[in-house]
């Protein structure tokens, strides 16, 4: 029906509707069908007429007339209040796992009620992943705090502060050349499956995808080395290896790793300063020919036994 058809439909039940105030929906119907096909305007079926009109005499109880449009499905909209808000308060803030759908039903609320209030007060935020801290890690960082606390100067700015001076160094995690495939975006919009093939529909993936592992640190005079870490794969290429071997870093090659590449790139750096030299708590920094060679290097160091792993959410380096 056109939009002339349905214009002429609301204004004729808002006359039957005055003229005849018992009647109903099918006595209303029963005078508009064949007005409708006098008027050769056509209609889907009687079932969607009859609806339509249901729905113009539920607006004309409500406001008289059948010329004002209800907005939405009609449902009045529910007022945010003080209370409300106090209700989303206590169900909801700082809480997980309370989505709006959950709680909306528990407020007397409709979903998108609750989330317009919920909007007003607090921001949805998605959970980090971190390293997992018991409590032996939570006493070492405490005790790792008190020492910066007592031997350092808090502010960095500070000219004399050996914050300026410490260099943080760090191994990445190894990662994938081929990254994961998110198949929820990748996407190919065509007309059949078979189409959609032939124009790149799969994707190659690697059983065993090959990795890598950087090293660097940063500094307040800046990145070491300055213009790229260094790929341990190209680092390690070398060694001599047996046959088949599987290349992997070890104490003595990391040790190589500092003498070589970190000490030198370093102190272009620290020219008129004394740098102190810290890596994490990773058994492999810790062997003695590592602690050896960084102090036959370094004149200053952070103290080995009062340093604490899991410290990446102060070395920002370590999470990488």
């Amino acid at each position: 029906m056109d939009r002339a058809g349905k214009k002429l439909v609301r204004e004729t039940i808002g006359i039957l509707k005055k003229l005849h105030p018992g009647w109903e929906a099918k006595r209303i119907l029963s005078d508009i069908k064949p007005m409708l096909e006098r008027e050769q305007i056509p209609y889907s079926s009687s079932n969607s007429l009859l609806q339509n009109i249901k729905y113009q005499l539920k607006k004309f109880r409500e406001t008289e007339t059948t010329t004002l449009r209800r907005s939405g499905s009609g449902r009045p909209p529910t007022k945010s209040s003080k209370q409300l808000s106090i209700k989303l308060k206590r169900l909801v803030l700082n809480k997980r796992r309370r989505s709006p759908r959950k709680v909306a039903p528990k407020v007397d609320a409709s979903v998108l009620t609750a989330l317009r209030n919920l909007k007003k007060f607090a921001k949805p935020h998605r959970r980090k992943t971190t390293t997992k801290i018991t409590n032996e890690h939570l006493m070492k960082r405490k005790k790792f705090a008190l020492w910066l606390k007592r031997h350092w100067k808090l502010n960095p700015h500070d000219r004399s502060s050996k914050w300026q001076r410490l260099v943080n160094t760090y191994f990445s995690k190894p990662f994938r050349l081929t990254p994961e495939l998110t198949s929820k975006n990748d996407i190919i919009w065509s007309t059949s499956r078979q189409d959609a093939d032939k124009h790149g529909g799969y994707h190659g993936r690697e059983k065993f995808s090959p990795g890598i592992m950087l090293w660097g640190g940063i500094s307040w005079n800046g990145l070491i080395p300055p213009e790229a870490p260094v790929f341990i794969d190209k680092f390690l290429d070398g060694y001599q290896w047996p046959k088949r071997a599987k290349k992997t870093i070890n104490g003595a090659r990391y040790a190589d790793l500092i003498s070589t590449i970190g000490y030198p790139s370093l102190m272009k750096k620290y020219r008129n300063r004394v740098p102190i030299f810290q890596d994490d708590a990773a058994s492999i920094h810790r062997t003695p020919i590592v602690l050896q060679q960084i102090d036959a290097l370094f004149n200053e160091r952070i103290p080995v036994d009062v340093q604490s792993p899991k410290f990446d959410d102060i070395w920002a380096i370590e999470t990488v």
